[in-house]
């Protein structure tokens, strides 16, 4: 094994949580459940991607954390458990940290929080998330531009996520990779060989 290489995965949370996990009722349990299985999925990606290095890998999720500048359910629900998430080692990978997307990554001094990242539509009772896409695709975009050439991992169903990846393909010839969790099928009128895993 060789020197380590840190890497944190890009996961919208809304595709992650699509995992399919037998029988298990506990909404904690299957909280984790859902974490081991994504851990499991990524480390097999990244393993076949370069098994001679270790990879210490932190999860950074997107999803609607904030209504206003007050967490979401959602949030509050992840923050409570996410002690039991330790770390954990498969094969090769370290997972050894999850993360929010309260902030971009490229604002370091936390300058500028993304807030209110999950709305309530005009008169209506459905809610919708924001900020989240665009925020992911900020950060992809952003991570091409580090001088290390590691891969770039995101894990999403959405086609929203392809613009981003194909950005830094074709601009910082970096390897990217998008992990479907849920979705069998991609459209025809996309080139994603060697960028779609499942």
């Amino acid at each position: 094994m060789g020197r380590i290489t840190y890497l944190k995965v890009l996961v919208d949370w809304d595709s992650a949580r699509r995992i399919h996990v037998n029988g298990i009722k506990n909404k904690r349990q299957n909280l984790l459940s859902i974490f081991y299985s994504l851990q499991d999925k990524i480390a097999r990606h990244i393993n076949n991607y370069d098994s001679s290095r270790i990879y210490s890998v932190s999860l950074r999720l997107y999803h609607g954390w904030w209504s206003g500048c007050t967490k979401t359910f959602d949030r509050k629900e992840l923050d409570a458990d996410i002690k039991n998430i330790s770390s954990r080692k498969i094969m090769n990978v370290l997972f050894n940290r999850v993360e929010f997307n309260d902030f971009l990554i490229s604002d370091a001094d936390q300058v500028y929080p993304l807030y209110h990242t999950l709305r309530k539509r005009d008169k209506e009772q459905m809610y919708e998330q924001k900020l989240i896409d665009t925020s992911l695709a900020c950060d992809v975009v952003y991570l091409s531009y580090q001088p290390n050439k590691d891969p770039i991992y995101v894990v999403g169903d959405d086609d929203d996520l392809l613009p981003p990846v194909f950005f830094v393909k074709s601009k910082n010839k970096r390897d990217v990779f998008i992990i479907r969790i849920s979705r069998d099928n991609d459209s025809c009128h996309y080139d994603t060989k060697n960028i779609i895993l499942r």
